[in-house]
C-alpha cells in the first residue's frame, strides 16, 4: 500500500499558515514563483537595509532528505538567479539557513555520509542551526525554541510527515506513528 504521507506541523497552525511545503510539484512551482517575487522586491529595495536582509533570508526546516535536498537546490537557484539577473543584489547578502532538531543531517544515510553532506553544503555557504526547533512563525519571522527570531519572508517546512488518514484508519496493526506493521 503506497498512499504516501502528509505533512505534519505538529499542531502548530501558525507554521502551517506561514510556511511553504515541499511534497508535490505544485509546491515546488509555488515556492519558485515566491522566490522570484522575493528577489524582485529585494532588487527594488534600496532604502530599508533590514527589510532587504529579511527578504534575502531563506529558512528551511528539517534535516532529512526533503530538507537537505531543498536547501541545496534553493541555495543554487537563488545564487545563480541573482548572479544572472539581479546585479544590484550582493551574493554576500543572501542567507540560506537550515534549522534541524537533531545534531546530524540525513540520519538515514549514517554519520559519515551525513557529515560529508553537511561539509559540502557549508562550503556552498549554507548556514546550519542544529539542536533547534522552529516553534512559531509569522509572515515575516521564524521563532526558534532557543528564543531566537529569524526575520524571513520565506519559511519552508520539511520537518514532519505522518501517514495519510486512509492508512491510519485501516483495521490492521500500526506502529506508534500509525504506519502499517508489515
Amino acid at each position: 500500500i503506497a498512499l504516501g504521507s502528509e505533512t505534519s506541523f505538529f499542531g502548530m497552525e501558525d507554521i502551517k499558515r506561514h510556511s511553504f511545503t515541499m511534497k508535490t510539484i505544485d509546491d515546488a512551482i509555488v515556492l519558485r514563483n515566491h522566490v522570484l517575487n522575493i528577489l524582485e522586491q529585494a532588487s527594488l529595495e534600496q532604502q530599508n537595509i533590514d527589510l532587504k536582509k529579511s527578504l534575502l533570508t531563506f529558512v528551511v526546516v528539517g534535516g532529512g532528505f526533503g530538507g537537505v535536498e531543498t536547501v541545496g537546490e534553493l541555495n543554487d537557484f537563488v545564487k545563480e538567479t541573482v548572479r544572472e539577473f539581479y546585479k544590484n543584489i550582493s551574493i554576500s547578502d543572501i542567507k540560506i539557513i537550515l534549522v534541524n532538531s537533531h545534531d546530524k543531517i540525513l540520519p538515514e544515510l549514517g554519520e559519515d555520509l551525513g557529515n560529508f553532506a553537511l561539509q559540502k553544503l557549508r562550503e556552498k555557504g549554507i548556514e546550519f542551526i542544529m539542536h533547534t526547533h522552529v516553534k512559531g512563525a509569522t509572515a515575516t519571522t521564524a521563532r526558534l525554541d532557543n528564543g531566537s527570531v529569524i526575520s524571513t519572508y520565506t519559511l519552508i517546512w520539511t520537518a514532519g510527515v505522518h501517514p495519510s488518514e486512509v492508512i491510519s484508519n485501516l483495521a490492521c496493526d500500526h506502529d506508534k506513528h500509525h504506519r502499517i506493521i508489515c
